[in-house]
């Protein structure tokens, strides 16, 4: 027989033969106080230290020697495995957080936009007593580095930027900042929100949107920041009752123009959205040049191509007597009702 120690319980002692159950993989103890039970062999090596005690020792025959060696043997060489539904033993105790994040693989960061699909979460295995977990060699990927990547929140920042230094130099820092997206908006190159549609919750706070066509994220400089600075006077006559639009918000009056000029714009006018159309003047242009704004996105969301629709043939049908047409996109056999006679195609 053999005989162990608890180390949660120093004190507490149980002897074993040592058979293990080839199926279960448990071996058949006795517990000091006289219960008898079975436990695992990852239990019984993971929270039971073998001691040697000769009083108690019972001499053994050869074949038992043998088994119990082995059985041992099999205690110390197979690692311990912590199963997902494995029922508690009453000397066992759950790995420490400590524990765990020690023996989980160190796993390399991976680009936010090559993310790969999760994978379901394996209980991490305990490292053999006395020995290190052997290191995974991670292998070499083509896979691009972060500094090659598209980041959108590199454009967002570089858009947040220039939103503080065209405040500063059109707005004397007052205007109020709102939430700055990139979204898909084929048919504008932005929009500014005419309610407070971003909310904080913690601090009761609520805000605007500003909004830059993903499509064209890719225009000059200064181009791109004069469309900023189109809805961030939008967003400064909403702030002081400044009533610059009509028809919901598509007729650009004479009070935009205005406040769009006095801010190195220049305005152009249609019948159908007033004077909606704005562009960069040259002394915007050196303006953010000198202020040093510098936008590096070069990448922009691609617009999707329209299927060219095929060209539709139409026949003409006469009759030779009353000289009566019909067009039909299908090429028929038909009689003219009135003469009842074929009518010719064209």
């Amino acid at each position: 027989m053999m005989k162990y120690e608890s180390k949660k319980n120093p004190g507490t002692f149980l002897t074993t033969d040592g058979v293990v159950d080839p199926k279960t993989k448990t071996v058949f103890v006795t517990m000091d106080d006289g219960k008898e039970k079975t436990i695992s062999v990852a239990t019984l090596k993971r929270w039971w230290t073998k001691i040697e005690d000769g009083a108690t020792a019972e001499p053994k025959a050869p074949a038992q020697e043998a088994q119990a060696e082995e059985a041992a043997a099999s205690v110390e060489e197979k690692p311990a495995v912590i199963e997902e539904a494995a029922p508690a033993e009453e000397e066992a105790a759950p790995a420490t957080a400590e524990q765990i994040e020690a023996e989980a693989p160190a796993k390399a960061d991976t680009p936010a936009e090559e993310t790969p699909e999760e994978k379901p979460v394996k209980t991490p295995k305990t490292p053999k007593v006395g020995k290190a977990p052997k290191a995974k060699v991670e292998k070499e990927t083509d896979t691009p580095t972060a500094d090659s990547a598209m980041k959108m929140s590199e454009a967002i920042q570089n858009l947040e930027t220039i939103f503080d230094k065209l405040n500063a130099l059109y707005f004397d820092g007052t205007l109020a900042k709102p939430v700055i997206t990139v979204q898909s908006t084929p048919r504008a190159y932005g929009h500014c929100s005419t309610k407070k549609i971003w909310k904080n919750e913690a601090e009761n706070e609520a805000m605007y949107e500003i909004n830059i066509g993903a499509e064209f994220l890719n225009r000059p400089i200064e181009v791109t920041a004069a469309t900023l600075l189109h809805e961030m006077v939008h967003l400064n006559c909403m702030e002081n009752g400044i009533s610059d639009t009509c028809q919901n918000g598509r007729y650009h009056n004479g009070n935009f123009k205005k406040e769009c000029e006095a801010r190195d714009l220049t305005v152009e006018y249609d019948r159908a959205n007033g004077h909606a159309y704005t562009s960069p003047t040259d002394a915007f242009t050196e303006k953010i040049k000198a202020a040093g704004i510098d936008m590096s996105i070069k990448f922009a969301r691609i617009l999707p191509t329209k299927r060219a629709k095929a060209a539709r043939v139409m026949f003409t049908y006469t009759c030779p007597k009353c000289g009566q047409t019909f067009r039909s996109a299908e090429n028929l056999n038909i009689k003219c009702g009135d003469c009842d006679v074929a009518m010719e195609r064209a």
